[in-house]
């Protein structure tokens, strides 16, 4: 994706992935992980109902194959993944080139707004058992927008980000199963 990025960015832009997406990681914007952790917590504040009166619903695939799975280099490969790659690589897509491309079309809160649907579409898209973390995961691609437009940057962002995967992946490695 990153690679695809750089050719629209050479072919059509500046030819910097900085320049042309706002993909740069600022030392000043490390405050920003400890954002993730605490949005995850009043996501799931706000979900809790819907999931009392869902009841027991599936996880994510991959959560399930992460639970079940006993290979240290699997679980070290799902955690630079979701909490290293993933953040990069999605920012780079939604704040990156698609809200700053609705931006140039559409009103800022319609970009915004647009941008975190399709974010949150896109999981759901790639494993139906996400429809539950919908409104979760569109409102944080809400915050994350907010934080790439009043930046200009998607070094806040990448970080809440990552903090938000970094929180779902230790509390699925220590989940109930795990500490039984």
């Amino acid at each position: 994706s990153l690679g695809a990025l750089l050719v629209v960015s050479k072919a059509k832009g500046q030819g910097s992935l900085r320049a042309d997406f706002g993909l740069q990681v600022r030392t000043a914007d490390a405050r920003s992980l400890w954002f993730g952790p605490v949005m995850q917590g009043l996501l799931w504040l706000a979900l809790l109902p819907l999931v009392l009166i869902e009841g027991d619903v599936e996880n994510q695939r991959l959560v399930e194959e992460l639970k079940r799975s006993d290979d240290a280099l699997a679980v070290a490969l799902f955690v630079l993944g979701a909490v290293v790659l993933a953040p990069i690589v999605e920012e780079t897509l939604y704040r990156g080139l698609l809200l700053r491309a609705l931006l140039r079309r559409v009103s800022p809160g319609a970009a915004v707004l647009g941008s975190s649907l399709i974010f949150a579409a896109v999981h759901w898209l790639g494993d139906p058992n996400a429809l539950r973390s919908l409104p979760a995961l569109a409102a944080l691609g809400v915050v994350l927008a907010l934080r790439a437009m009043r930046t200009n940057s998607l070094s806040g962002p990448i970080l809440i980000h990552a903090g938000f995967n970094l929180t779902t992946t230790v509390l699925v490695l220590l989940g109930p199963e795990k500490l039984s």
